[in-house]
């Protein structure tokens, strides 16, 4: 019987810090969307700029020329 409740509790526990997680992590999603949509770029446009580009060829050969 003490084994079912220590499984039970910890079971109770895991759940609620998985969810404690996921609400800071939606959280922070939506405030840092919400925070980059009043700039003049949104979140996915300054990512795009800034990290994908690297994979146009047309900027490795505006780079090299």
């Amino acid at each position: 019987m003490t084994s079912f409740l220590l499984t039970a509790v910890l079971v109770i526990v895991f759940y609620a810090v998985l969810c404690l997680v996921l609400a800071l992590v939606v959280t922070t999603w939506h405030w840092l969307r919400k925070k980059t949509a009043d700039a003049d770029h949104t979140f996915w446009a300054i990512f795009w700029d800034h990290f994908l580009n690297i994979l146009n060829p047309l900027e490795w050969i505006d780079f090299f020329l």
